[in-house]
């Protein structure tokens, strides 16, 4: 019987987990994106973090899949999938102290400190990025 009540009383005692406490915020986002000759577009992106964390997860998810394939011939381009990318190619990340209070585009031509890309979340280890692909959305 007291092994009974002890279950029960275990049941409604609160479990407490020591997980390492994650605090930011995104202080600046910019997105210089520049169509090329060829039709590609190249994408340079800088994302401004400010707290305490231990990496930043980035999803790109370079098609819509709500849209509608597009009919050759069709005038109207509304809800078509014609302008979606095909994919992402000649990804770096790469990173930067930043100590000013305001960012501009100037900064994307200052020089980074480049990430290596890690084979799999347990082999990562600081200044690595992993890349994870699930259907047409990759995560970095």
């Amino acid at each position: 019987m007291k092994k009974i009540i002890f279950i029960l009383i275990s049941f409604f005692i609160p479990i407490i987990v020591n997980a390492s406490s994650v605090n930011y915020e995104i202080t600046d986002f910019l997105i210089d994106a520049k169509i090329q000759n060829d039709g590609s577009m190249k994408v340079d992106e800088l994302i401004v973090l400010d707290g305490n964390f231990n990496g930043y997860i980035r999803e790109l998810e370079y098609k819509n899949p709500k849209l509608n394939d597009y009919i050759p011939g069709e005038i109207n381009f509304a809800n078509s999938a014609i302008y979606n990318a095909s994919s992402i190619t000649e990804v770096s990340v790469s990173s930067k102290k930043i100590t000013e209070d305001e960012v501009d585009f100037s900064i994307l031509n200052e020089i980074f400190t480049p990430f290596t890309r890690g084979i799999n979340d347990k082999l990562a280890q600081n200044g690595n990025y992993i890349l994870k692909k699930d259907g047409d959305i990759l995560s970095y």
